[in-house]
């Protein structure tokens, strides 16, 4: 009897949540494409100058085989580890700051760029 109080409980708590929309004013829409991307992030450089503008996004190669790692030879622009952690603190998030607590002398951030295709702006 317990088991199907609690099932039906659980299905009805299931059925009675909705979906979480994000909902952004019609002021901030219009910055989309503009003074944002197209996925809401600053087009423009940040003042310290370690995240340029964007530019666009990759350029798209139609013979290109789409199963091939394009970023096989990337290397990162720099390694955030436990010897120059003081200088990238203030950008790291709590989580992180918390690994290099845990890991100190093993845990490293790869830094790279992040570019995506124009496809995922619904341009391609």
């Amino acid at each position: 009897m317990n088991v199907m109080k609690l099932s039906a409980s659980l299905l009805a708590l299931a059925m009675a949540s909705g979906t979480a929309y994000a909902k952004v004013s019609n002021q901030e829409a219009t910055k989309l494409g503009g003074e944002l991307t197209a996925m809401g992030a600053q087009q423009a450089a940040n003042k310290a100058g370690t995240i340029p503008a964007y530019t666009g996004g990759l350029a798209q190669d139609a013979s290109a085989d789409p199963y091939a790692n394009i970023y096989a030879n990337e290397k990162p622009l720099f390694v955030i580890n436990q010897a120059n952690l003081a200088q990238y603190k203030n950008n790291l998030t709590a989580g992180q700051l918390a690994m290099f607590e845990k890991f100190p002398e093993t845990y490293t951030m790869p830094i790279s760029y992040c570019q995506l295709p124009a496809e995922h702006f619904g341009q391609g």
